[in-house]
């Protein structure tokens, strides 16, 4: 086998092991507004949503669960938990990680999506979403935004896979999406058409 060919499958192998999972719905999610840092809430659908993602899973337990600070995503990981908790193998150790918290929207915060969408033109929407723009005031900048989910990917997750580690990850919208095009190596343009549900995330 070639040396390509085996750097390939390790990789493929290196990846196989991490799992991204956005939270359940919050109550920012059921009006269809901008949350980013806002400490929003599941609603009972999140919860139940939560509890169905832990019925669902299949294999081992991770060895780690990466978590956000905000309460939606630490609700969906304790219920996570909860369901490997209930089975004999051991609990994976559980980490509260500030750099997994969503963006922060500045203006765009509490906002409809819609709304904004119709008043801000789609094109304007989707580059201060996935690009360097100005029309974010207060906001955090995407570039700051990629930099701190990159740091997190390279420093924290990237190191355990290579230990053959299963990582968890659970977080928000755009940081999963973030760490799916990082792993991808997709371009930027790409991310305005990508569903992270056709990861599983």
């Amino acid at each position: 086998m070639r040396a390509g060919a085996r750097d390939e499958r390790r990789n493929a192998a290196k990846w196989s092991n991490l799992f991204l999972l956005r939270h359940g719905e919050s109550t920012c999610n059921e009006v269809n507004r901008f949350a980013g840092t806002v400490d929003a809430p599941l609603t009972s659908l999140g919860e139940a949503q939560a509890v169905r993602a832990a019925s669902q899973w299949r294999g081992m337990p991770p060895d780690l669960i990466y978590v956000s600070p905000l309460a939606r995503a630490r609700r969906t990981a304790e219920l996570l938990c909860a369901r490997v908790d209930d089975t004999e193998t051991a609990t994976p150790i559980l980490r509260v990680v500030d750099r997994l918290r969503e963006r922060h929207f500045g203006d765009f915060t509490l906002r409809n999506k819609a709304f904004l969408q119709r008043d801000v033109g789609l094109r304007s929407y989707e580059q201060v979403l996935y690009g360097n723009s100005e029309s974010l005031p207060d906001g955090e900048s995407f570039g700051n935004f990629y930099g701190r989910i990159l740091s997190f990917l390279r420093d924290e997750i990237h190191p355990l896979l290579l230990q053959g580690k299963g990582v968890l990850v659970v977080s928000h919208k755009y940081v999963i999406e973030l760490l799916s095009r990082l792993v991808l190596r997709m371009k930027a343009e790409a991310a305005m058409t990508f569903d992270s549900r056709t990861l599983g995330c």
